[in-house]
């Protein structure tokens, strides 16, 4: 029985603490902008995206990955700073096709 306890309060802990960061990341201004893209056509390599995205203004992290239709990107910002176009970007480097949003987000600070 002690066991089952202590399990269950581990898994909750682990459950806890990324919560906590997110959590913490938002509470300090940074806001975590979301998308899904459907595309026709993409570039062999995602890097150039990743790389320009990084060097823009306020952007923190960049996540990038594709299936055959949807990119799906993820940019995290500092300080309340809005994300960059991401549409035109993604033509810039060879992203084809409708550029269409089935769901674009944004986790906004707490204030």
């Amino acid at each position: 029985m002690a066991r089952k306890v202590l399990f269950g309060l581990m898994l909750v802990a682990a459950a806890a603490v990324p919560t906590a960061l997110v959590a913490v990341s938002v509470a300090r201004g940074h806001r975590i902008y979301r998308y899904q893209v459907r595309y026709d056509r993409f570039p062999a390599s995602d890097r150039p995206l990743v790389d320009w995205l990084k060097t823009q203004d306020g952007v923190a992290e960049v996540e990038v990955r594709h299936d055959a239709t949807w990119l799906y990107l993820t940019v995290h910002t500092y300080q309340r700073y809005p994300s960059p176009d991401v549409f035109a970007a993604c033509e810039r480097f060879g992203y084809r096709g409708q550029g269409s949003s089935a769901g674009a987000s944004v986790v906004h600070p707490l204030w």
